[in-house]
């Protein structure tokens, strides 16, 4: 037993020895070397370190550079591409017995990348694919291995734009065990404070740099963010990729806030989706056969996002049903609450962070009660300034078309051109909360325009005209009833309420609008016993009535003393309104 033990012991003296000879015997200056003619020969670029590099035998063969770079491209002296504080590479065995030295894998303590294009649009990750190992991969292939960096800092300088991005804390694998064999990405970072995941695989990696277009697939998730891409890459240094594509967010508003392109708070804006065919190229998506989600509202089409300082959507969406309703739900809130309506304000400050040309389309269309048939649309948003046109939209039984346009800044602008034909006035009434018993066919034309800071200030400077016209039905007559009846022209209404609708044959009305009043000219109304006309003033702020008018009996002319007009006036306000006969002077 002591004799196996004192040859165990020998034994283990005797590997010990040999390890530390085989340690003193490491080439160390020519590992230092090779390992710094191997990245130059991957990347075309001068390599270097300080100090002597450290050997350690367990658990495997490594070698340590200290303070390594990686240079810039000439005439970019002052872009060094990466620098870090430690690069160890494990050196496999075998190969170095018989004096070759071949490295396994790399690891990269605090590395930082720096990427940049300078003035004149160079970049610097711009590699010559004309470097020694890549030129030996077309007569075969070249061993790489697997890269690591841990607690790296990933920097991206636009000296041409002037601005850039910063990546903190990565943590990456790279496996690319050679030239000529599929390259495997996977790591995690944060990005504007953001902890991000990704990873991303290409199967041919070398014909990709060399001009060749490689299957690829990449994954990113974030909270603000999730995307997943299945596809084709091509155009090395400034890729183009073509394939499908899956974008999806708890939150459209935080997303774009994350980006860089603040829309301002809001409750919409929220949980987005969009899937389809995608093609990326110079800043450029464009997604075919696009199914997209955005607050419950489904839509397929056409889109392309152009990523600049304000971004660009354009294409086209079709919507079974469309929900407006959140949309403006901000502003019901704020004129519920508010103390004085006068003093609610227009959001138009995020018009400015967003350019968009929009086709849309949709079966039914819902504003909280309002619902809207077969609908076709157009939304432009350019330099601050939104516009909607209208094309066609089924509604109570009519149609409506038109424009709209709101130009933001400290007082916003709006713009109102709208036509209503055959309108159901039962249904809107329903709808817009009018009194119940409306009824006949309405139509209506307007002209509007105003600005302002606050819905009270936009009232004081609206400008523009508005036509009414509604065939046989139902309408509010502010008294007129009563008053016939007083005149002897009518029956007594059989309601007390003088904003009750009564029925009518027609009746029409012009408004102008000015100086914070609209000037009634021309308005007439029949009914089977008595005609009615009518003009004065209407104030926007707080509804005050100044009307005046002539009564007759229906199918008279004016022509007679018993034929004549009895005159009448409307005080009071519209939902208190104040008619009274005037008699004749003596």
């Amino acid at each position: 037993m002591r004799r196996i033990a004192g040859i165990l012991a020998i034994a283990v003296l005797a590997v010990a020895a040999l390890l530390t000879l085989f340690i003193a015997l490491i080439p160390r200056e020519a590992i230092k070397t090779q390992i710094g003619r191997e990245i130059a020969g991957w990347t075309g670029r001068e390599v270097s370190s300080r100090g002597d590099p450290r050997i350690d035998v367990f658990p495997s063969l490594s070698v340590t550079l200290n303070d390594v770079e990686v240079s810039g491209p000439d005439g970019m002296d002052d872009a060094v591409i990466i620098s870090m504080d430690r690069l160890t590479g494990h050196i496999r065995l075998a190969p170095l017995i018989i004096g070759r030295v071949e490295v396994e894998s790399f690891a990269m303590v605090r590395p930082r990348v720096h990427l940049v294009r300078d003035e004149e649009g160079r970049r610097n990750w711009a590699f010559d694919t004309g470097a020694a190992a890549l030129q030996l991969a077309f007569a075969g292939d070249v061993p790489l291995g697997i890269f690591r960096l841990q607690g790296g800092t990933i920097v991206y300088e636009d000296r041409l734009a002037g601005d850039g991005e910063r990546f903190d804390s990565v943590d990456l694998t790279l496996e690319w065990t050679s030239v000529r064999t599929p390259l495997s990405v996977s790591g995690s970072g944060i990005w504007r404070g953001e902890q991000v995941m990704f990873n991303a695989d290409a199967e041919a990696p070398f014909g990709f740099l060399n001009g060749a277009p490689t299957p690829f697939e990449a994954r990113i998730e974030s909270a603000p963010i999730s995307m997943i891409f299945t596809g084709e890459a091509q155009d090395y240094p400034l890729p183009q990729m073509a394939g499908a594509v899956k974008l999806s967010t708890t939150s459209l508003r935080r997303f774009a806030n994350w980006l860089g392109d603040p829309i301002g708070p809001g409750s919409t804006l929220g949980p987005a989706s969009l899937f389809g065919t995608a093609d990326f190229h110079d800043g450029v998506l464009s997604v075919a056969d696009a199914e997209v989600t955005l607050d419950g509202n489904s839509a397929s089409g056409a889109l392309k996002v152009t990523a600049a300082a304000t971004p660009d959507v354009t294409g086209t969406l079709a919507f079974e049903a469309l929900d407006l309703t959140p949309y403006f739900a901000g502003l019901s809130t704020a004129l519920s609450t508010a103390s004085d309506w006068r003093g609610v304000t227009l959001p138009t400050e995020w018009l400015s962070d967003l350019s968009a040309d929009i086709r849309l389309s949709a079966q039914s269309v819902a504003l909280g009660d309002l619902a809207v048939g077969n609908t076709a649309a157009s939304v432009a948003l350019r330099d601050g300034r939104l516009e909607i046109g209208l094309a066609r939209a089924d509604i109570d039984g009519g149609s409506l078309a038109g424009d709209v346009a709101v130009e933001g800044g400290r007082s916003a602008a709006l713009a109102v051109r709208l036509r209503a034909t055959d309108i159901d006035l039962a249904d809107a009434g329903r709808e817009l909360g009018l009194p119940r018993g409306m009824a006949g066919k309405a139509s209506v034309v307007t002209d509007l325009a105003t600005t302002g800071r606050d819905l009270g200030a936009m009232l004081d400077a609206l400008g523009g005209t508005a036509r009414f016209s509604v065939g046989q039905g139902a309408v509010p007559a502010f008294g007129l009833a009563r008053l016939a009846a007083d005149a002897g022209l009518a029956a007594a209404p059989g309601s007390v309420d003088d904003l009750a609708p009564m029925p009518v044959l027609a009746a029409e009305a012009g408004l102008n609008f000015a100086s914070g009043v609209a000037v009634l000219e021309a308005a007439a109304l029949e009914t089977d016993a008595f005609v009615a006309k009518a003009e004065g003033w209407v104030a926007l702020r707080d509804g005050a009535l100044g009307l005046n008018g002539t009564l007759k009996a229906a199918g008279t002319d004016a022509g007679t003393e018993s034929d004549a007009a009895t005159a009448f006036a409307i005080d009071g306000k519209l939902d208190d309104p104040q008619p009274r006969l005037l008699l004749p002077a003596n």
